[in-house]
């Protein structure tokens, strides 16, 4: 049963958006940084579903 990578984006970028979210709540000054990554992998997870 192969895993498709789309799949995998997905879920990563739930978890670090998530995580994103936990860590503005925390007011910790490093949020974006998970909130950029969410949306890379967003975007390489649909980019790599076109293909």
């Amino acid at each position: 049963m192969p895993i498709k990578i789309s799949a995998i984006g997905y879920g990563l970028a739930a978890i670090l958006g998530a995580g994103a979210v936990i860590l503005a709540g925390l007011n910790n000054p490093n949020w974006y940084y998970f909130l950029g990554a969410s949306l890379l992998a967003l975007v390489l997870s649909i980019l790599l579903r076109k293909l």
